[in-house]
């Protein structure tokens, strides 16, 4: 539920915004990045003047993938300011934050003398992670660009960790929040612009 309420106020402080900016874009994009681990994901665009533009994106992982059994949804907001004052062309620097939902899994080592047998750790929660952004958008064509970023910031997570196998589940760790500093934003979009 907060994910939809935090969903529509993105789209209204977007649609809001739109009427007064100067140099309308529009475009839609979707991380090819992401696609190696799994996560399909889709996003939109929006100029909001001619030096800054506001993005938000959705993804959600499609199974398991080479990152082990991860399971994540969530929804990014990013907010750009570009340097050639041309929205989606050249360089830009700017702020994201976003928030989800995941859950991992992992190989337990059990103890010797422990009864638990084939244990898995689960890793349940939710984060929200923020970054500052650097990247560049090349132009392909009238239409098409690819945009290279990356970011670095906080990551903020509260979760739950248990350790289940075919008997029991034990939680080890109750809810805990934890900040961490890690790179929180990368991406190599394949961008269309509509308008």
């Amino acid at each position: 539920m907060r994910q939809k309420v935090i969903a529509l106020l993105a789209v209204l402080l977007v649609v809001s915004s739109m009427s007064r900016a100067k140099a309308q874009a529009i475009a839609v994009r979707t991380n090819v990045a992401g696609f190696a681990a799994l996560a399909a994901n889709v996003g939109m665009d929006f100029s909001l003047t001619e030096s800054n533009s506001l993005s938000g994106s959705f993804y959600q992982t499609m199974g398991p993938s080479w990152m082990s059994d991860t399971r994540a949804t969530g929804f990014q907001l990013s907010w750009k300011h570009w340097f050639s004052h041309e929205p989606l062309r050249g360089l830009y620097w700017g702020l994201s934050a976003g928030v989800g939902a995941y859950e991992l899994q992992k190989d337990y080592d059990v103890p010797e003398g422990q009864p638990m047998l084939n244990g898995r750790k689960y890793y349940e929660g939710a984060a929200v992670p923020v970054s500052v952004d650097l990247g560049y958008c090349f132009q392909l064509s009238k239409r098409w660009s690819l945009d290279v970023c990356a970011g670095v910031g906080p990551l903020l997570r509260w979760e739950t960790v248990k350790i289940r196998n075919d008997v029991e589940t034990q939680t080890c760790i109750p809810r805990r929040s934890r900040i961490d500093f890690y790179p929180t934003n990368a991406g190599i979009s394949l961008v269309y612009l509509i308008l």
